[in-house]
């Protein structure tokens, strides 16, 4: 099946969760990041071409 007639696609090196956090900085331009989540953040953030900002250590704020 061609990619145009899909209704949901797999993105196997990023969670759903992550994900989500990603999704939730481009449209609000604040994160929640914690040592459980940076380096899987980081990574994720680099595999999906996310803007240099996110992966800016300047922009990242970190929550208890």
């Amino acid at each position: 099946m061609s990619d145009k007639y899909k209704t949901s696609i797999e993105i196997p090196a990023v969670s759903a969760e992550i994900l989500e956090i990603i999704l939730s900085f481009i449209y609000t331009a604040r994160i929640k990041i914690s040592m459980d989540n940076v380096f899987e953040l980081m990574e994720a953030a680099n595999y999906l071409q996310v803007p240099r900002k996110m992966s800016s250590l300047s922009v990242l704020k970190f929550f208890p």
